[in-house]
Order: C-alpha cells, then sequence, then structure tokens
C-alpha cells in the first residue's frame, strides 16, 4: 500500500527580483523565456543511476519544479474543495488549476517512493492549486515550509519558493478567450498582462528551513536570468552535499558570502524544533 502523507506548512515572503519526460538534455539557454528555462529537464549529472543510487545521508533529498505546463490546452481545471469555495487572491483569475510536476531530481520514474514523496510534496507547493495573476507588475516571490510525515521514522522537511513569470502572446489569449466565456463582468484591457506561478522546492531529512530558504532565495536571485546554470551548478551541488554530523559546521559557499549553520548535539536541539 503506498504511504500517505500529510503536511504542515508554513509561510513568510521573500522578494526576490523576477511535461515533458525528462531526457538528457541540458536546460535551454538563458535567452528563453522563464517558463522554458526554469521547466527544460534537468541536465544529465543530477540523475539518479538505478545500478548506483545516491548515497543516502546528504544534505537534500530531492529537488523539483512544479506548476502549469507549457501547452494551455493541457491545463487540467482544479475540481471544487471539499471544505467550500476558497477565495482568490488580488488580481488572480477567477479559476484554478492543477499543478504538475515539470521537473526532479530524481527523475520520477527512477525510484516509486520519491515520485510519491515530490506528488506530496506538490500538493503541498500549491495547497490550494495554481492560480494566474493580472497586473502591470510582477507578483512578490514567496517561500513557505512544510512537513511531509508517514510515520514517526519517515519525516521530510521541504521548503519552497514560488516564482512569477510573465505568459507569453499564445497563453494570455487563451486566459483571455477564458475569462470572456466564464467572467460575465469580464472587459480586457489594452496591454494586460498575466503571471503563471511556479515553484522550486527541495527535500530534506533534515529541518533546515532557514538554511534551505536562504539558499534558495540567494540562489534565485542570483540565476533568477540564467536558470540552466542554476539547475546545472547549484542545485547538482545542494544535492550532493554530504550530511555533517551532529555538532558539525555546516558552511554552503555562495556566490558573495557563505551560509553556516551549527549542527546541534542531539536531534532535539534542530531550529524550529525548540
Amino acid at each position: 500500500m503506498a504511504p500517505s502523507f500529510s503536511s504542515r506548512s508554513r509561510t513568510s515572503d521573500a522578494r526576490p527580483p523576477t511535461r515533458n519526460e525528462v531526457d538528457n538534455s541540458m536546460i535551454t539557454s538563458r535567452t528563453s523565456s522563464l517558463h522554458s528555462r526554469i521547466t527544460q529537464p534537468l541536465p544529465a549529472s543530477l540523475a539518479m543511476n538505478k545500478a548506483s543510487p545516491r548515497a543516502p545521508k546528504t544534505l537534500t533529498h530531492a529537488y523539483m519544479v512544479c506548476g502549469v505546463g507549457r501547452e494551455p490546452s493541457q491545463w487540467v481545471k482544479a475540481p471544487p474543495t471539499s471544505q467550500g469555495k476558497i477565495g482568490h487572491m488580488k488580481g488572480a483569475v477567477g479559476q484554478f488549476w492543477l499543478p504538475e510536476i515539470l521537473g526532479s531530481s530524481p527523475r520520477l520514474e527512477q525510484d516509486n517512493e520519491i515520485a510519491r514523496s515530490l506528488h506530496a510534496a506538490m500538493r503541498a507547493c500549491f495547497p490550494h492549486d495554481v492560480e494566474i495573476c493580472t497586473g502591470t507588475s510582477q507578483p512578490h516571490c514567496v517561500h513557505h515550509s512544510f512537513v511531509l510525515q508517514q510515520d514517526s521514522s519517515h519525516t521530510l522537511y521541504g521548503i519552497a519558493l514560488r516564482v512569477w513569470s510573465r505568459a507569453d502572446e499564445k497563453r494570455a489569449e487563451t486566459i483571455r478567450d477564458l475569462r470572456k466565456r466564464t467572467e460575465t463582468d469580464y472587459y480586457e484591457t489594452h496591454g494586460e498582462t498575466y503571471w503563471i506561478p511556479y515553484c522550486l522546492s527541495f527535500l530534506s531529512r533534515y529541518p533546515l528551513y532557514n538554511l534551505l530558504g536562504d539558499y534558495l532565495r540567494g540562489m534565485w536571485i542570483h540565476w533568477n536570468k540564467a536558470t540552466n546554470l542554476f539547475h546545472a551548478e547549484e542545485v547538482s551541488r545542494i544535492l550532493s552535499f554530504p550530511a555533517p554530523r551532529l555538532n558539525d559546521l555546516v558552511r554552503i559557499d555562495m556566490k558573495d558570502y557563505a551560509l553556516c549553520y551549527q549542527f546541534p548535539s542531539s536531534p532535539t536541539g534542530f531550529q524550529n524544533f525548540a
């Protein structure tokens, strides 16, 4: 029987600037659209080989990008929730869409357990599904943490960063057509811009919310206009980062500074578990 996960989330704000089968190609060049750059297949160097599985004791467990796919015709409307109607955020289009995993490391097909964990994490990344916003300026990026727990011996801790991509004209036209059909009071505004959210997320066996959250936001600030390099360099580096032992000092070098965290001398001493 597949394990069932429950999630608990914590939210906070950050302000950084701005399905295709996964194959062995590199992420596309920095001149392409944000959607293309963050949803292209992760580099082959990030993939796990079944014959040589990654050592279990690493700082992070998995990484993924989730959101809606490139083709609006493939978007799936989210069904009504059992909790009743959920209000939209300010400036949002009056429709929710189901998220999907657009890329991950390890790949979903390589490990069923990791695939289940990543799908549970996707629901934690978009607890109210995907909503598209309108506006002249890009919505603020936000990050939040969550917990996936099967039982007392199997717990994963997640950090998610929600970023926004400006919809290209094809997707914008599809959204406008949908609004004309479903919103009785809709009127088209010249030059209206649509923003589509995506979530970048790490899973770890350790509750290092602040450390991984700062790392993800810091690297996104630096690499958001060259996410091929972000995936090729930073994601692969953090996925292979060895898990420190108790009482070790963790140091993750960034471009202009380093993030440090002192592992506690006891498992009960982790941050957020005071």
